[in-house]
């Protein structure tokens, strides 16, 4: 994954992450994960006071990028939380797909983050 980070933002890309849970437990995951500095912003539910789906998050995940949400292409698992969510927010969304979930309409899929480097995100 941080080669895939590195790589998109070596093309120009700003990077951010958006997501659900308590501050203390996606701040060691993040960290654990080495991906901060991988990024250009980080928005936890908890800290910013709204959760996905709810458009308000990723407007301001947008907006802290310096872009309009038609410009951000949003990469998640949850076909409701982050698909339907990122769709409604008026951003490209691309289902990470997992075994156990499915988006309700159709919407560019990937198997691994890797992927992203084929997929045309501008």
């Amino acid at each position: 994954m941080a080669a895939t980070l590195a790589e998109l933002r070596r093309r120009g890309l700003r990077l951010g992450i958006v997501t659900n849970g308590a501050a203390s437990v996606q701040n060691a995951a993040l960290d654990g994960l080495g991906v901060r500095d991988a990024v250009d912003a980080v928005l936890i539910s908890e800290t910013e006071g709204v959760r996905k789906p709810d458009a308000a998050i990723f407007h301001r995940a947008a907006q802290r990028l310096g872009v309009r949400p038609d410009e951000c292409c949003f990469v998640g698992d949850h076909p409701t939380v982050d698909i339907a969510g990122a769709k409604a927010a008026g951003l490209h969304a691309i289902w990470k797909r997992t075994p156990y979930w499915a988006p309700a309409a159709p919407v560019q899929a990937i198997d691994a983050i890797p992927e992203l480097l084929s997929v045309a995100l501008s």
